[in-house]
């Protein structure tokens, strides 16, 4: 339930390009007001997930304030913006080993495989998660999977049987 986030990921959205101003992060919105209590590392701020509101966010209050412009009272200008943090769950898979058997009718000893039709034949993800939110590739080592480097082509002949392959299964959102 606690991550470790760099909040300056949005830093010039949030400022969209502006010079001369002073960005500060702040846990509350009347810190953030009243500028007390910044974050003191907010490239290394680690958010308690367990205070997220209803939408699964955790609201950092962002302070921009210029460095020129000041009001009647002589204190600069300022303004807070929103800045909504999401933690995306790693998919949870309904088992860690699948099996699919694949029936090849030439008498060759390989098949090819449409990895989209296994994918689909497999019941990968528990519900309610929807595999149309993932991508889900297959390796020849689990090296691979990790890396998501060198994915099976459709078409992947196996050369023995039975052959084990390995699924990376990714959250398109994150």
């Amino acid at each position: 339930g606690m991550l470790i986030f760099d909040l300056t990921q949005s830093e010039a959205e949030i400022v969209d390009n502006e010079s001369n101003v002073t960005v500060s992060y702040h846990i509350t919105e009347m810190d953030a007001a009243d500028d007390i209590n910044p974050i003191v590392d907010p490239t290394m701020h680690n958010v308690d997930m367990a205070n997220a509101n209803t939408n699964g966010q955790v609201i950092i209050y962002v302070r921009v304030e210029s460095d020129v412009q000041i009001d009647s009272n002589m204190l600069p200008c300022y303004k807070i913006v929103e800045l909504p943090v999401v933690v995306h769950p790693l998919p949870v898979l309904t088992d860690i080993a699948f099996t699919y058997v694949f029936c090849e009718y030439d008498n060759d000893d390989t098949g090819q495989f449409d990895w989209d039709v296994v994918t689909a034949s497999l019941d990968l993800l528990t519900p309610p998660q929807d595999v149309a939110n993932f991508t889900v590739t297959y390796h020849p080592t689990v090296a691979d999977a990790l890396a998501n480097t060198n994915a099976l082509v459709n078409g992947f002949e196996n050369t023995i049987d039975p052959q084990t392959v390995f699924i990376r299964v990714e959250n398109t959102i994150t």
